[in-house]
């Protein structure tokens, strides 16, 4: 590029992907210039890249100016900008802007060196990595804000306390938002205004001070590379364990999907309830099938739920399965996920393969009158999920 692409009104401009467009600044100019005052112009980009912007002042990749309308920026990646003042990757001057499935990514500038905000700016589904600068390594924002599932990770300021992560004057919303890893400069400090928590978010280093009982303070998100990790655009994986993983707010969804347009909510952690993760990403939980007897040895499998017994169950072994090898303290049966109260290796199905059999507590199980079938569900100890149900006959229930 010679000159910026200088953007006056309503527009549209729809990439075929990240990975397939990318329009460069070559380290020379500022990519995006939208200055409009039309009344609701609505300037939408999705679809590319944006690299290598560079501005003397601010706003490396984009300048935001849209007075009067809203500036949306969908499955964008955002990389290796700079500004010679603020905002590496973006300077939201007026108007509105939001950002939805985007990653900035690499940016630098004396403040703000992923963003500045001066204006009303929305992020979900948002990862901001490796951005550097004195002040608000990720984020500078001096007016309105809000964070929704966004994942800051790895970015830094060289001042210290000036916020590797978030630097705030203005007011600062989060929500099922993870800031972490800040490699220096701390998470999130405050200049002036307020830093506010609708809860369910995560900080690392405690330094966000987020209030809401829901919130993680001093929390190691176990947080991935960034990645391909499908999607658009590149995100951080949580990690197996992650504190974030089915700790979202149980308003969600909205959003949806996750960045990389995974659906919202998934069962994450395997315990049979499906709920938002914190941060852009969600993890989803690939299970096997596997044979279980409910009642080994009989048939109908009848079940008492009044019972203040117990119900036996095999987790059978099969050529492709080893119930040995089952993580016992995972497993949960019936819809109330009862813990086993005893458990026990036996050849359960008459063949030469042991299988696992363990006993539940019938009145924990959750299990009703009426009910046809029950589930069992759980990890092995490498970490695989698996579940299995079976037929049951409800009885003493008249």
């Amino acid at each position: 590029m010679i000159n910026p692409a200088f953007l006056s009104g309503a527009l549209a401009i729809s990439g075929p992907g990240p990975s397939l467009l990318a329009v460069d600044g070559g380290g020379a100019v500022q990519v995006f210039m939208v200055n409009t005052a039309v009344f609701g112009a609505m300037v939408d980009i999705s679809g590319l890249t944006i690299q290598n912007g560079f501005s003397a002042g601010q706003g490396g990749a984009v300048f935001n100016s849209n007075t009067s309308g809203t500036t949306t920026f969908t499955d964008v990646a955002m990389r290796n900008n700079s500004a010679g003042g603020f905002g590496g990757a973006i300077f939201n001057s007026s108007g509105t802007l939001v950002l939805k499935g985007v990653t900035v990514e690499g940016n630098s500038a004396i403040f703000g060196g992923g963003i500045i905000n001066v204006g009303t700016m929305s992020l979900t589904n948002v990862t901001l990595s490796d951005n550097a600068a004195r002040g608000g390594g990720a984020i500078y924002n001096i007016a309105a804000m809000t964070l929704i599932n966004a994942t800051l990770s790895g970015n830094s300021a060289s001042m210290a306390g000036f916020g590797g992560g978030i630097l705030n004057g203005g007011t600062l919303r989060l929500k099922n938002t993870i800031v972490a890893n800040s490699l220096s400069g701390s998470d999130c400090a405050p200049v002036a205004g307020a830093l506010l928590s609708d809860g369910y978010n995560l900080d690392s280093d405690g330094s966000c001070a987020l209030g809401a009982a829901s919130d993680l303070p001093n929390t190691n998100p176990l947080l991935g590379p960034l990645a391909d990790n499908g999607g658009p655009t590149m995100t951080h994986a949580l990690m197996d364990g992650s504190p974030a993983i089915d700790a979202g707010s149980p308003d969600c969804p909205p959003p949806a999907t996750d960045q990389r347009g995974v659906a919202r909510p998934q069962d994450g952690n395997g315990d049979g309830a499906s709920a938002c993760d914190i941060g852009a990403y969600e993890v989803t939980v690939q299970s096997v099938t596997v044979p279980i007897d409910i009642k080994p040895g009989s048939f109908p499998n009848s079940v008492n739920p009044r019972s203040r017994g117990v119900v036996p169950v095999a987790i059978l072994t099969t050529p492709d399965f080893d119930a040995t090898m089952v993580d016992s303290v995972t497993v949960g049966f019936g819809p109330s996920r009862a813990a086993p109260v005893h458990v026990a290796i036996e050849y359960a199905d008459g063949d030469d393969l042991p299988d696992m059999v363990l006993h539940f507590r019938t009145e924990q199980t959750g299990i009703q009158c009426g009910d046809t079938s029950a589930a069992l569900a759980g990890k092995t100890f490498d970490g695989t999920a698996f579940e299995g149900s079976d037929s049951i006959n409800t009885a003493g229930c008249k």
